[in-house]
This record gives structure tokens, sequence and C-alpha cells, in this order.
């Protein structure tokens, strides 16, 4: 069907915002649906004639805009979609693709790890958190050459290691990834890797998932806030979904939280906003930490230290 509408008007009637100029055959990032800037979690492509592409990262969605101008005929604009539902099916194939070579990898790299974390790993000292069942990648191990090329960013440093497991239904919760954590806090996954829907479980005994961002968070909410419960890491804002969609359909009748993380001196809070609108898709309840205007931080672990901090003090 040809649009009687300008692209900014058919943009717009699909929660999407557009910068006030396009080049032409270029991919742009434009804010996800219904988000604002700095979000850029969707991409758009203006072509030489008229017609244009909106995929959505977020939603997974793809709209084709073709132009009442454009003078195409009901089968030429059949064959475009068709193209275009083609090259979705190959892109996906080509991702898959990409998710398996990236589980080998991570699968080989966590081969050469170790259970034996050092007692005094800075970066579990300065959170205040235990281990978890995370493993350790000694700098001196030796690394084959065809692995070490994708981790020569951690240049040969000790590294927590932490596994990645999957969402996808043809891994179905088989290792996706790792993350590797320095001892100053920096973390990295290997070159290569896919990242995307991936999650690791801190277990508990009651039937309630607790899912959050990153590690140091999850092992906090473990030790001091919900320790019966399943704590579930997703690692970033953008995994909060379809992480808890992926709990959700394994888990049912489950209690589920989502407690994000509180970017609140950020223009946009995208680690609130994220955790309540994932809340909202799966049934869950939310849980978000607060912050004093003069304090600095953003996740449970943050408020954790600060609160733990004002007790040494009062003490």
């Amino acid at each position: 069907m040809l649009n009687k509408i300008t692209l900014e008007q058919f943009a717009s009637e699909n929660g999407y915002t557009l910068p006030g100029s396009l080049p032409v055959e270029k991919w742009i990032r434009i804010p996800a649906k219904n988000k604002s800037h700095p979000n850029k979690s969707a991409s758009i492509r203006l072509f030489t004639d008229g017609n244009a592409l909106i995929k959505d990262f977020t939603t997974g969605e793809d709209l084709l805009y073709i132009p009442e101008s454009s003078g195409k005929t009901p089968e030429e604009v059949a064959k475009m979609k068709k193209e275009q539902a083609e090259r979705k099916l190959k892109e996906a194939e080509n991702y898959r693709k990409e998710v398996l070579q990236s589980s080998e990898n991570a699968k080989a790299l966590l081969g050469l790890c170790t259970d034996n974390l050092p007692e005094n790993f800075p970066y579990l000292g300065k959170k205040q958190i235990l281990s978890h069942g995370i493993k350790f990648l000694s700098g001196k191990t030796p690394v084959p050459k065809q692995l070490e090329k994708l981790i020569l960013h951690l240049k040969k440093q000790d590294c927590l290691v932490i596994p990645r497991y999957s969402t996808e239904p043809y891994l179905n919760g088989d290792l996706q990834t790792l993350e590797f954590i320095r001892p100053n806090g920096s973390k990295f996954p290997p070159l290569n890797s896919k990242p995307k829907g991936t999650y690791f479980v801190i277990p508990g005994e009651s039937n309630r998932y607790v899912i959050c961002e990153g590690f140091a968070t999850g092992a906090t909410l473990k030790e001091y806030y919900a320790q019966d419960d399943n704590v579930v890491i997703a690692f970033n804002a953008g995994n909060l979904l379809p992480v808890a969609q992926y709990f959700r359909n394994e888990y049912p009748e489950s209690e589920m939280v989502i407690a994000g993380d509180n970017d609140f001196k950020n223009p946009v809070n995208i680690g609130r906003d994220k955790a309540i609108a994932t809340a909202r898709l799966v049934g869950a309840s939310y849980s978000i930490p607060e912050f004093s205007g003069d304090e600095s931080g953003s996740d449970w672990n943050d408020r954790f230290l600060l609160d733990q901090k004002e007790v040494h003090h009062v003490g």
C-alpha cells in the first residue's frame, strides 16, 4: 500500500522521531519507538527513490515507507515487501550463525578458566560481594592463538569470568558468551561475542525471580535484600525485557521483580524506564533504589555501599 503522507508523518504516527534532514542511502540511528534522545535503538535509511526503511532493534519491527509519488504498481510494492521479508530472514539466519559461533568461542575460553578465585580480587573487595560461582582466568594461563585474538584487549591480566547464558530458542539456556571483569572493574566481552538476551543466575530456594542489570547488583541483592530468591543478572537495561520474557515463559506462575537501576543524573533515566516498562510487559513488580541529589550511584550495590558508609560513620 502506498502512503499519502510524508515520511515524517509516517514515522511520527508509528512512534518515531526523525532528525531535521536525512542523507540518502545511509543508515542513521534514531530513538526507538516512543523514545526520545539520547536513545538510539532504531535506524532509518532513505533510498534514492524516496522509499525508506525503519529498523527498531528494541521491538524487532521493520517498517517500509513507500510514498504515493513513487509511482510503484501494487505488484512492485508486493515484490519489494517480499524482498524485505527475505532480507530479514537472511539477516536472522546470519545472526543465528554468529550466535552459535559466539557460543563455541565462549565454551573454549571457559575451558581455560578455574573455580579458584583469589581471595583478595580487587573488584569483589571494592563491591563487598562474594563470587557466587563465577570463574577466574589468570593472566599467566597459556591461551591458544585462535582464542587469544578474542581477548587481546584483556592484555593478559587476571580477570573474573561470568558465563552468559542464552535465551535464544536454538540454544535455550546454553552458554552464549562471557563477560570478563578486570581488577579495576572494567568489563569486556570476547571479540565477536553476541551478548543480546543473555543472563546469569544466582539460584535461590523460593519461587520468586529478581531480575537486575549488573553482577555486583545481583550479588548485593542476593546477599542482603533477597537471600532466598533466584537472582537473575541481565547485564544491561536493554537485556531486561528479553531475559524477563524468557523467565516468564519458563516459570509462568512465579513471582517476578525487576530490580532496576536508577540513572537519575542522566537526561533520560534508562535504568528506571526500562525496568518499569519490562515489569509492565511481563506482569512483574519493580523496585528501584532511591538516591538523594547529592549522592552518587545508580544501582543496588551503590545504595548498599552508601548505607554501609552511613552506618560506619554513625557507629
